[in-house]
């Protein structure tokens, strides 16, 4: 996103640096589940729900930090097409996060390992899985558009 009168180098920066870290926390925690439910066995399951439950909070953090300066950077420029998109996005990637990234981190984190088996387990796994993948892609897209954004080749 272009400047305007609000906004610093440091702000556009943290909003960068926020977004890229957003996307690689939330990229890092999925890969990690997919790899422990291939590769490892309950006790590489438990750590990486655990590191999962504190990576959310990182996640959320990060979220709203770009939510809030990508605001401020684009306060005059709301009705662009590609502002939009870029702000419907970014409210559902923190509505996912919130509504079930963090529930589900908290809920599997916490599970008894002799239940990691069940069906209820998999079924709270399967919608982190499903949620993390959606964030990756909304934030994925809003990388690309805010990049394009950054070269003045907006649409």
């Amino acid at each position: 996103m272009s400047g305007n009168e609000f906004t610093t180098p440091i702000q556009r920066k943290l909003h960068r640096a926020m977004g890229v870290g957003a996307l690689a926390m939330t990229a890092l925690a999925w890969l990690a589940t997919v790899a422990a439910l291939i590769f490892g066995g309950e006790a590489a399951l438990a750590g990486v729900k655990m590191f999962n439950l504190f990576n959310i909070g990182i996640q959320i953090s990060f979220l709203l930090v770009v939510a809030i300066t990508g605001r401020i950077m684009a306060i005059n420029r709301m009705k662009e097409p590609v502002i939009q998109r870029k702000w419907r996005r970014m409210g559902l990637a923190v509505a996912f996060s919130l509504v079930v990234l963090g529930p589900a981190s908290v809920y599997l984190a916490l599970w008894e390992k002799e239940t990691m088996d069940s069906t209820h387990f998999a079924m709270v796994q399967a919608a982190e899985l499903l949620a993390g993948a959606a964030v990756i892609l909304l934030l994925w897209a809003n990388l690309r558009d805010g990049l394009a954004l950054a070269r003045g080749e907006a649409r």
